[in-house]
Parts: C-alpha cells; sequence; structure tokens
C-alpha cells in the first residue's frame, strides 16, 4: 500500500511540475498562492467537519432544542463561511444548462 500510495504521488508530482508532462497534458505547475488557497480550502472543509462532530459529540450527552438550535447555528455558519471563502477562491458562474457558444 505505502509503495502505491507513493507511486501516485510521485506521478501526480511529475504531471504537475515536469515540464515535459505540462506540455504533454497541457498542464501548469502549481504556485505558491494557489497552494496557499488549496490549503486555506483544505482547512475550512476540516474545521466544518470537526465542528458537526463536535455538535454530534454534544448533542449526545446534553440534547434540549435551545442546544441543537445553537449547535445547528454554529455548524451553519461555518459552512456559510466555507462557502463563500470557495466561491472567492472559484469566481467563476456555473455553466450547468448553458451552452458553450
Amino acid at each position: 500500500m505505502v509503495a502505491g500510495v507513493t507511486a501516485q504521488v510521485a506521478g501526480q508530482l511529475a504531471l504537475t511540475y515536469l515540464p515535459v508532462m505540462n506540455r504533454l497534458f497541457q498542464t501548469a505547475p502549481i504556485t505558491g498562492g494557489a497552494w496557499l488557497r488549496i490549503l486555506i480550502l483544505a482547512l475550512a472543509a476540516n474545521l466544518l467537519l470537526a465542528a458537526g462532530i463536535a455538535a454530534n459529540v454534544v448533542y449526545l450527552a446534553y440534547d434540549p432544542p435551545w442546544v441543537r438550535s445553537l449547535g445547528d447555528l454554529v455548524t451553519t455558519g461555518i459552512g456559510l463561511a466555507a462557502a463563500i471563502r470557495i466561491w472567492h477562491v472559484f469566481p467563476g458562474r456555473p455553466s450547468i444548462g448553458r451552452s458553450a457558444a
């Protein structure tokens, strides 16, 4: 399994950073700024998951309606913040249902 993961990572790095692979697959190396955006999005996604898990653990121990409402408000707020951040990183309009004319 470790060999498979290592081979996959090596292949991905080759595809991303070797000039011959960039020309062959019409890709470009990932810049430092892009890596920062990727890191921010990954952290936002992990924060959202952690908040959901924490809220569910609290619900197991103590579950009056106001606690569930507060937990839902917090997790929704974190989800909204993550969605806004994603929107800032990928501001393009969706093309679902539109022709590419």
